[in-house]
C-alpha cells in the first residue's frame, strides 16, 4: 500500500490500513516458504481469498430490526461505511462508519455495486455502443476483431 492510495482516508485510520496490508501480505506466497503463504505454513490448510476487497471500498452495513427506532418504517435500513479490515473469519469485516466516526466488526454487509470487484478484471468491456453497430443482411454476422472488420470492408468495396 502506498501513501497516494490513502489520500481520501482519515489519518486516524492509517493504523487500520497497516493492519489490512499485513493481513493481505500474510496471504501471499513467499519464495522462502517454498511458494506457500505464511497462513498455510502456520495453520497447515489452504485459505480462501474470495472475500478480499480493496482498502476503503464503500460498504453498506445492515441495521438489524431490533436496533431501529420504533415507527421507523421509512428510515434507512443500512449505514454507509468503508472497508478497513478483516477479522479472523472470512465472513466478518471491519467497517468504518463515517457518520458515527467509529470502526466496528460487522457480518451483514454489502459492497456498493459500482465498487471494484475481482470479477471486473475478467469481464470484457464493450468496445462500441449499439449506435455504432451496423445492420447486416440476414445470415451475416457482425465482425468480431479489427482484422475481421477490415476484411469485411474490403469485400464490401469489391
Amino acid at each position: 500500500m502506498d501513501r497516494p492510495s490513502l489520500d481520501n482516508v482519515p489519518a486516524s485510520l492509517w493504523a487500520e490500513a497497516f493492519n489490512w496490508a499485513c493481513y493481505i501480505k500474510n496471504r501471499l506466497p513467499h519464495s522462502a516458504l517454498m511458494n506457500k503463504t505464511p497462513y498455510e505454513v502456520l495453520f497447515q490448510k489452504k485459505l480462501t481469498i474470495s472475500h478480499l476487497r480493496p482498502f476503503y471500498t464503500k460498504y453498506y452495513v445492515y441495521i438489524a430490526e431490533e436496533k431501529r427506532a420504533v415507527g421507523s418504517k421509512l428510515d434507512a435500513r443500512a449505514l454507509e461505511g468503508h472497508l478497513v479490515g478483516y477479522m479472523e473469519t472470512t465472513c466478518i469485516f471491519r467497517v468504518y462508519i463515517p457518520s458515527q466516526h467509529k470502526v466496528d466488526a460487522y457480518r451483514q454487509v454489502k459492497f456498493e455495486p459500482s465498487s471494484y470487484t475481482s470479477s471486473d478484471m475478467h469481464t470484457p468491456r464493450p468496445t462500441s455502443n449499439n449506435a455504432d453497430q451496423q445492420i447486416l443482411p440476414h445470415g451475416h454476422s457482425q465482425p468480431t476483431s479489427p482484422s475481421d472488420q477490415l476484411q469485411s470492408e474490403v469485400t464490401q468495396q469489391q
